[in-house]
C-alpha cells in the first residue's frame, strides 16, 4: 500500500518523509479510527483515506515525527472517521422529519380527549375572566 502513495509524491525528499510518516504512525491511526468506528474494516478504510489526505499535503508537514506532525495527523484521521461514519450511519432525525408530516398526523377530537365534565370546567372559568385574563370575583 505504501507503494501506492508514494505515487501521489512527486518530490524524493516528501517520498522519504511520508515513508517516515507511514512507518511511525500507522499503528496510532488505526487505533484512533477503531475508537470512533468500532470496525475494524471502516478503520482500515480511514487509515487509507487518511494517508492520501497526507500524502497531498506533505508539503504541510516540516518534521515527520513530532508532536505537530502527530497532532496533524490524529485531526485528519479523526475526521475522516467522523465522515465514514456520517456516511455509513445516516442522520436518523433526517428520517423522523420526512415520516413525521402534516398529512400523517390526525389530530384527535377535543371531544375523545376531555370529558364532558373537563370541557365545562373549562368553559367556566373562561367564562369568569375578565379582558386581561384574570378571574373576577363574584
Amino acid at each position: 500500500m505504501l507503494s501506492f502513495y508514494l505515487t501521489l509524491i512527486d518530490e524524493p525528499s516528501d517520498k522519504e518523509k511520508f515513508t517516515e510518516i507511514y512507518e511511525h504512525y500507522k499503528g496510532m491511526m488505526m487505533q484512533k479510527a477503531m475508537s470512533i468506528l468500532h470496525s475494524s474494516a471502516l478503520a482500515e478504510e480511514a487509515v487509507q483515506e487518511s494517508f492520501v489526505k497526507i500524502a497531498k499535503n506533505i508539503f504541510k508537514i516540516s518534521s515527520p515525527v513530532c508532536s505537530k506532525t502527530a497532532s496533524f495527523i490524529v485531526i485528519i484521521v479523526r475526521n475522516t472517521s467522523y465522515d465514514i461514519l456520517r456516511r455509513e450511519k445516516p442522520d436518523k432525525n433526517v428520517l423522523l422529519d420526512e415520516e413525521i408530516s402534516a398529512e400523517n398526523i390526525e389530530m384527535p377530537d377535543i371531544n375523545e380527549v376531555l370529558s364532558t365534565v373537563e370541557i365545562n370546567f373549562i368553559l367556566e372559568v373562561i367564562n369568569k375572566m375578565d379582558d386581561k385574563g384574570y378571574i373576577g370575583s363574584e
